[in-house]
């Protein structure tokens, strides 16, 4: 459309063509004009500062500082800037735009300024909002937008060498509590499968997760989709939600898998499957099951070559499964 050309051309000419100060003097205008609670409004300005920070970088993170400190004393309000009576601010969409407006730098700023401003200020200030909002579903799903685009952003560079995301641990944090505090008898929204995903991307940076903290992952995700009920055939929109929490929840367990490709590895997964593999729940168990069969698969693909397993192994294996060739319900069987 011709409003979202304005803002890309917007933010190719300022990445390249004027002075920080003159720069600073209009993205900081642009981000008190805007109106957060117009959706075209608010990705045309995230997009703008994006591409502005692929030659401004540390202007627009100083615009971005500056605005945050000027809203700041009116930040534990409601609204922020309700002074303006066009279109007051709803203090989460503001902290929603700020986070997704990092993680657009991130994505568009050069490598080497990444790997220098990752930590501190873009992420630190992504866990800032996030820790300081009400935290709902839109929230939530901005921040896991913003977690997927920074590791993203960081994994396409391709000197990464030794770089160690200190903030991986932090961030896994509060997309562990996310999952836990989702209701495991119902699924109303992508969160759980956002926060899935934003696990999957951060498994793949450094610091790697240890085994235990591995399997705490993948029980903690396993119990999130594994008890939610099947949705009801007339409902569309629940059955792609469905759909894409198990998806979800395959490609965390089979990224994790692929960091201990090894008959003990393989073990320790099942053994997380075992007890909703033995469940009273016959859903329970078919999920169960076919998850199960996915990683087997996968695993068998990746090794490459046989690695035997040792004495007692592979009938723990066949032992978990062979009751299963009996179940009552039919898929599972």
């Amino acid at each position: 459309t011709k409003c979202g050309f304005l803002y890309r051309a917007l933010g190719f000419t300022l990445a390249t063509g004027l002075e920080a100060d003159k720069v600073e003097v209009l993205l900081l205008e642009l981000l008190y004009k805007t109106d957060y609670g117009n959706d075209f409004d608010r990705e045309g300005v995230i997009l703008c500062f994006g591409l502005c920070a692929r030659g401004q970088v540390k202007t627009v993170l100083n615009v971005l500082h500056d605005f945050e400190e000027r809203i700041q004393e009116s930040e534990q309000s409601w609204q922020i800037g309700a002074w303006r009576k066009d279109h007051p601010w709803r203090r989460e969409t503001v902290k929603s735009a700020l986070m997704v407006m990092y993680s657009c730098v991130a994505s568009y700023c050069h490598p080497q300024m990444l790997l220098t401003h990752v930590d501190n200020p873009i992420t630190a200030k992504i866990i800032h909002h996030y820790s300081s909002s009400c935290q709902d579903i839109c929230l939530k799903m901005a921040f896991m937008k913003s977690v997927v685009q920074v590791t993203t952003a960081i994994k396409n560079i391709k000197d990464l060498e030794d770089f160690q995301f200190a903030q991986k641990m932090t961030l896994t944090g509060i997309i562990i509590a996310t999952i836990k505090a989702e209701p495991t008898d119902s699924l109303v929204s992508p969160v759980r499968t956002m926060a899935m995903e934003a696990l999957s991307h951060l498994s793949n940076l450094k610091p790697f997760y240890s085994t235990e903290e591995s399997n705490e992952l993948m029980d903690i995700s396993i119990h999130s989709v594994i008890s939610l009920q099947p949705p009801a055939e007339d409902n569309e929109s629940i059955q792609t939600l469905y759909a894409n929490a198990k998806h979800a929840l395959e490609q965390l367990m089979e990224g994790l898998m692929q960091r201990q490709l090894d008959p003990k590895g393989l073990q320790e997964m099942v053994h997380l499957l075992e007890k909703w593999i033995l469940s009273e729940k016959e859903g329970e168990r078919e999920k169960a099951m076919n998850l199960h069969l996915h990683l087997l698969q996968i695993y068998v693909q990746s090794i490459g070559v046989c690695i035997p397993l040792k004495l007692g192994q592979f009938g723990t294996l066949v032992g978990l499964i062979a009751p299963c060739t009996c179940d009552s319900h039919r898929r599972t069987r």
